[in-house]
């Protein structure tokens, strides 16, 4: 709903009366041995204090901070023992989500338990092989994708698979398993200690940690080797791992007379991978098959040059000659071709490290990913629980100037204070808040902004109350940069007003926010803060494609900046590179869809410069408009930019609701490169990133996307993707229902 700043939104939730601090059950079905990449995966529940961790393995391990339970390995009889112990087990536990690793045998152990919300992980043969060893197995790979709640891939070729298999591709979702930059980085092994163990000191390296398993194909490596010694008898070779095929492996190089230049490592605990990987030159998988190679991530986070077989997992990270080789599954020749190539190349090989480097932190951010995959969980067993919320009533307190009278409309109950027109106003509005608020039946008080935020903590230390914090802005930032503020009290005022918004904030049960960097700072204090973006509710823009505002030539080009606009974000930039397009496009418009902010001093200067500089006909300002019509202007544009100024904190960090619009129409943008913005077009590619002070690159970037329209138009596509999957109120909802929920 869209509403003025300052209010407070008292709503009465009805919830579950669960414990205080009740902790969400959560368990997995999954191998622990030998198996790190899900070690971690779990790993990241267990140390997170809000979740109570079970697990059903075969492992025969007791998991530090988990409680375990312990499958009988009757391996004959897996396939009927363990779907009735996983069902017993789940009967004991009551988790309110069920976490299956693979589609055998653990997803299978799932879906006979008929429990649900449950989540199936494929990660590689479970997907690629096991269906096609025989029919039995075709027809429990499509029993459980049938059963399964989430299905995730680590790899768009799996889930492309999995589709094929007969999963409901709504339900199938492709993730990177990550990996944690602060652990694998290619100073891991700084102090080369595992060249002074081995006494390989200046030796160029090479390393293998795949298990000595038959689909790791590792044969194929050590029958290379004599071809690789041959050309540089300097070469010496780790392998890592422990697997049924260790005993023929360490034959096989004994038969071929490579034992001098051969170690085997063993099983490398996880802490100590890093520095395995980081002492090594080349990387070397010889894998027939995988989901994702976790290891191959691992090892290009370390800075090792990749040659790795030619397979579909590999292919989405590796181009041939670029940034690694893939080779063959079984010519040994070419294999030793292309690692004593890679050897020999250091130019290439330095090219690569930093290139894989970049890749791997774009693609594969352990903490990004992690963190999606526990707003999944939450979001399903939100939508699955027992004991669902609903809510009875929402009334709403906020200063307005066009309703005088308390009402009700769609079903929410009005109150509205006198708008602000001056500071005596707001301050008497504080005390009005706080008296509605009072005499409001509700059980959560959800307040917007910091005015509100003090009153709903009066009320909440008076009543008992239940009161979440709804933080839009970084307002001690905000509050400091008032001109009447003296420049040598703005850091004292900006200290101050933080401190005392930071105090509040420990005697609220929720906070809700609107990007990461905000969030980073609540968890500070401790606060779980959850991540509301301001995004659009996509049945307003679902029609935007097809409407335009008349008036406005389809011929002629428009640049468009939607919502209240000053000097602080942009307006001088704005005029100064309409004069810059101009000379390209003499018919160009600049509009702002919105209002001009700041009084007369801003108004007669832009009046003076559009004058001056004959932009009349080139730049118009809307005023204020009803927000369901606000599509209709957007879509008449070419271009939305977003040119937020660095005056404060609050500005730098700011993740305008304006970027997310541009995108649901299919706009390209030309957006300032602050960080949470950069976050976002980056990741979705839909639009340019611009220094907001240089109005010549403002002008350059908008010119650009004018003169490459099917770039532009790409670029708009992909934004509008990015807002259907990702960026849309219908998303955010189920979060916003979890933080209710979370009161109860």
């Amino acid at each position: 709903m869209q509403h003025d700043k300052n209010g407070l939104w008292i709503g009465g939730v009805l919830l579950d009366n669960g414990p205080k601090n009740r902790k969400i059950r959560i368990c997995f079905a999954a191998k622990w041995t030998n198996s790190p990449h899900m070690q971690a995966w779990m790993n990241y529940f267990i140390h997170n204090e809000k979740y109570d961790v079970h697990i059903i393995t075969h492992s025969k391990e007791e998991i530090e901070g988990a409680k375990t339970y312990h499958l009988l390995a009757w391996s004959k009889l897996k396939f009927i023992s363990g779907p009735l112990q996983t069902r017993w087990f789940l009967r004991r536990i009551r988790p309110e989500l069920l976490h299956a690793d693979s589609l055998t045998p653990y997803g299978f152990y799932a879906a006979l338990s008929r429990f649900h919300p449950m989540v199936v992980s494929c990660r590689g043969s479970d997907v690629l092989i096991n269906p096609q060893r025989s029919r039995i197995l075709a027809c429990i790979t499509r029993f459980v994708l049938k059963r399964a709640d989430l299905i995730y891939a680590v790899g768009e070729h799996l889930r492309r698979r999995l589709i094929t298999l007969g999963a409901d591709e709504a339900k199938v979702t492709a993730i990177t398993i990550g990996i944690d930059g602060n652990k694998f980085h290619p100073n891991a092994d700084k102090e080369g200690i595992i060249r002074k163990r081995l006494g390989w000191i200046e030796n160029p390296l090479v390393v293998s940690i795949r298990n000595f398993e038959s689909i790791y194909h590792l044969d194929l490596l050590i029958r290379a080797m004599p071809f690789i010694i041959k050309e540089n008898d300097t070469i010496r070779f780790i392998m890592a791992g422990r697997g049924t095929q260790e005993s023929y492996l360490k034959g096989l190089v004994d038969q071929l007379g490579m034992n001098e230049y051969v170690k085997f490592m063993g099983y490398i605990e996880q802490n100590e991978l890093p520095k395995s990987l980081a002492c090594a030159d080349i990387y070397v998988s010889t894998s027939l098959s995988d989901g994702i190679s976790v290891s191959l991530l691992e090892g290009m986070a370390c800075g090792c040059f990749p040659v790795v077989t030619d397979i579909p997992a590999n292919r989405a990270w590796i181009q041939d000659g670029e940034n690694g080789f893939l080779v063959p599954t079984d010519d040994p020749k070419v294999l030793a071709e292309r690692i004593s190539s890679a050897i020999n190349n250091k130019a290439l090989m330095e090219r690569a490290k930093k290139k894989n480097s970049e890749q791997v932190k774009k693609r594969a951010a352990w903490e990004e990913i992690m963190r999606t995959i526990e707003e999944a969980y939450t979001s399903l067993i939100t939508r699955r629980s027992g004991t669902p919320i609903w809510i009875s009533s929402v009334t709403l307190v906020a200063p307005s100037e066009k309703i005088l009278e308390d009402c009700d409309r769609d079903g929410i109950h009005l109150v509205p204070l006198p708008a602000y027109t001056s500071k005596g106003v707001r301050a008497v509005n504080l005390f009005r808040l706080l008296w509605k608020g009072l005499h409001i039946r509700a059980h959560v008080l959800h307040t917007h902004e910091l005015d509100a935020l003090f009153a709903g903590l009066i009320i909440k230390l008076l009543t008992g109350r239940k009161l979440i914090y709804d933080a839009h802005e970084h307002h001690a930032s905000m509050i400091a940069e008032n001109p009447k503020i003296p420049g040598l009290f703005k850091p004292w005022v900006e200290s101050v007003i933080g401190a005392m918004e930071e105090i509040a904030c420990c005697f609220v049960d929720e906070v809700i926010t609107v990007n990461r960097t905000l969030q980073k700072r609540y968890l500070r204090i401790g606060k779980q803060a959850v991540v509301l973006y301001n995004c659009p509710v996509l049945s307003l823009f679902d029609h935007c494609f097809e409407k335009r505002v008349t008036g406005v030539s389809s011929g002629r080009p428009v640049v468009v900046y939607q919502g209240g606009i000053s000097r602080t974000k942009g307006l001088d930039k704005f005029l100064f590179a309409l004069t810059k397009v101009k000379e390209k496009f003499p018919d160009v418009m600049f509009s702002v869809v919105g209002k001009l902010l700041g009084g007369e001093a801003p108004r007669n200067w832009m009046e003076h410069y559009v004058k001056t500089f004959d932009l009349t006909e080139n730049f118009k300002i809307t005023g204020w408009v009803p927000h369901e019509e606000v599509s209709n202007y957007l879509n008449s544009a070419n271009i939305g930019v977003i040119l937020f100024q660095p005056t404060h904190y609050n500005n730098r960090i700011g993740l305008p609701n304006k970027l997310f619009e541009y995108m649901a129409c299919g706009k390209p943008v030309v957006a300032s490169n602050f960080p949470e913005i950069r976050k976002v077009v980056t990741a979705s590619k839909c639009g340019l990133l611009i220094d907001p002070t240089d109005s010549e690159e403002i002008a350059r970037a908008i010119v650009y996307l004018l003169e490459h329209p099917e770039e532009a138009m790409e670029m708009g596509r992909n934004g509008r993707k990015a807002v259907e999957e990702h960026y849309n109120w219908e998303k955010m909802e189920e979060r916003l229902r979890g933080v209710y929920e979370a009161v109860s």
